[in-house]
């Protein structure tokens, strides 16, 4: 998931931003899914990230879920499951005092003035220039 700020996109050039680190987040993932440049990936995102080697990263992305296209992460955000989801988080930070106090989460053009805003706006541009 890629969280920025409303006032980073609010921003000049902050939609560019939001493009250019989605649009990275899926490089990436392909070059992950990609037989040919896996293990490079993997090597590199462990020193960067974790100082773990190729076969211990190997084990960190089977058992991490990657919506590594924009067509995936659309359908999350768009679909029905990740309210109800949001919910069940947004309680469970609320009732172990995670939080001060319940914070408004919205979704796509209806998300307004929410404090956590799901929009896939970002999403389907990057796919529309893939």
């Amino acid at each position: 998931m890629v969280v920025v700020s409303k006032e980073s996109l609010a921003k000049p050039g902050g939609d560019k931003f939001a493009h250019a680190v989605i649009d990275t987040f899926y490089t990436v993932c392909d070059r992950m899914n990609a037989a040919d440049t896996r293990d490079d990936t993997l090597v590199a995102l462990g020193e960067k990230f974790s100082h773990l080697d190729v076969e211990s990263m190997k084990t960190v992305v089977q058992q991490t879920q990657f919506y590594d296209t924009p067509a995936k992460g659309i359908e999350v955000y768009d679909g029905d499951k990740l309210p109800g989801i949001m919910t069940t988080v947004v309680d469970f930070c609320v009732e172990k005092e995670i939080v001060d106090s319940k914070p408004t989460v919205g979704y796509g053009a209806a998300a307004g003035e929410a404090q956590f805003a799901f929009d896939s706006t970002y999403m389907k541009k990057v796919a529309e220039g893939r």
